[in-house]
């Protein structure tokens, strides 16, 4: 995989060009959000563990609707549920906003809207992959996933680096706001180019709901795939994203604008790294094992420097080694996903983190709440290292593999 062949998937699929620039946009707001809620949360003077009470009532309900969410991707209606769910996500953000702008929010009413933007994740995130990847054809799955990798974690750095300096100025509105307009545009995007000629193919009847569980099983690329998933989802991601307020806040003595820095120092990583998997071949099994153990080191020199500034070059160093792992494991998640059980495939891993990781989250929150944060991140560094090591060795090269 070279860079040209990425990029030409744009000028070729002017379609997935489309959907993929506004789906790039709304992911910028739905970061700008993460850092809104998670530093109103922190402002209402909750403890670490309401962090991972947000995080759990914001993945949870995926662990039970993912079956049916990734069936109701490989069906006839994703566009239809895009546009149900992305409408949702807008007037979710018109009422944090409007809270925010008098306030009036409080505690209850980001939880309640966590809980409900769970629901709609479990089936919009699959719809989003499913339809996507429709938009090109098999042989360019692969080049379409790393271009999706690499707006993610381009706005990864944008969405917390415009907010933070909104929220700073402007208040926590703005960036509610700002959110629920990204999920218009894409709204948008979906009603103008994501229907008819070059479109999704529509199915008819109900596909099974356990073909994603077999074809996993059948696999053994997905199998490695979805053990990466879950390392990452129970030690890594609850202390690069739901414990780093806390962290901030209560062993840095920050405020929002050192989190802004550790968010967007942070998406300036990823993106470097999402960059860097667009030029590099496509067998990334060494990048995997690289990327484990690259990111528990980043989050042990984290804490031991205990510097903003010294601490935010460390956060970003494991961010981009987070990338590597993440990123890489996803495109190949979608490479060796066979086309007829891509949505169900695709929320079962989509799901195992984000239904792994508050569950995680609410675990280390409340060690956090005994140990303090900056204890429960360096003990969760050191235990990833063996584990990456040995989960992410490279198998042999499959005749299943589609080469992009």
């Amino acid at each position: 995989m070279s860079w040209s062949a990425p990029v030409g998937v744009l000028s070729a699929h002017p379609r997935f060009a489309a959907v993929w620039f506004a789906s790039s946009v709304s992911m910028g707001g739905v970061w700008l959000q993460i850092l809104a809620v998670n530093w109103a949360i922190v402002e209402l003077r909750a403890s670490p563990s309401v962090l991972g009470w947000n995080s759990l009532l914001l993945g949870g309900p995926a662990l039970v609707l993912a079956l049916w969410g990734g069936a109701a991707a490989d069906g006839k209606h994703r566009r239809r549920i895009l546009v149900a769910t992305q409408s949702t996500y807008v007037a979710m953000g018109c009422v944090l906003a409007g809270l925010a702008y008098t306030g009036r929010l409080q505690l209850w009413h980001i939880l309640t809207t966590s809980f409900v933007g769970g629901i709609l994740s479990a089936y919009d995130t699959p719809s989003q992959q499913a339809l996507a990847m429709a938009l090109v054809p098999r042989e360019r799955v692969g080049n379409a996933a790393a271009l999706d990798q690499f707006s993610f974690n381009v706005m990864r750095f944008v969405g917390p680096a415009v907010g933070g300096l909104l929220i700073k100025k402007y208040g926590l509105s703005v960036a509610f706001v700002l959110n629920a307009a990204t999920s218009l545009l894409y709204v948008g995007a979906l009603l103008a180019f994501a229907g008819g000629p070059g479109g999704p193919a529509a199915r008819g009847g109900r596909p099974d709901l356990l073909g994603g569980l077999r074809a996993v099983q059948q696999v053994p690329e997905l199998r490695r795939a979805f053990g990466l998933v879950v390392l990452a989802s129970v030690l890594l991601l609850p202390c690069l994203s739901v414990l780093m307020p806390a962290f901030v806040k209560q062993d840095l003595h920050g405020g929002a604008d050192t989190l802004a820095l550790f968010m967007s120092s942070s998406g300036a990583a990823s993106a470097v790294a999402a960059v860097a998997l667009l030029m590099v071949p496509s067998r990334h099994a060494v990048l995997q094992m690289v990327g484990a153990c690259g990111a528990a080191l980043g989050l042990v020199a984290m804490v031991v420097l205990a510097h903003p500034l010294r601490s935010a070059f460390a956060y970003a160093g494991a961010s981009f080694f987070t990338t590597l792992l993440l990123a890489s494991n996803h495109i190949d998640t979608q490479r060796f996903t066979p086309d007829d059980v891509r949505g169900r495939v695709m929320s079962l891993s989509r799901t195992m983190q984000r239904a792994l990781v508050p569950v995680a989250a609410l675990g280390l929150g409340m060690l956090a709440d005994r140990w303090t944060t900056a204890r429960v991140v360096f003990f969760a560094g050191a235990l990833i290292v063996p584990l990456g090591l040995w989960r992410g060795r490279p198998l042999r090269r499959s005749s299943n593999e589609v080469v992009v």
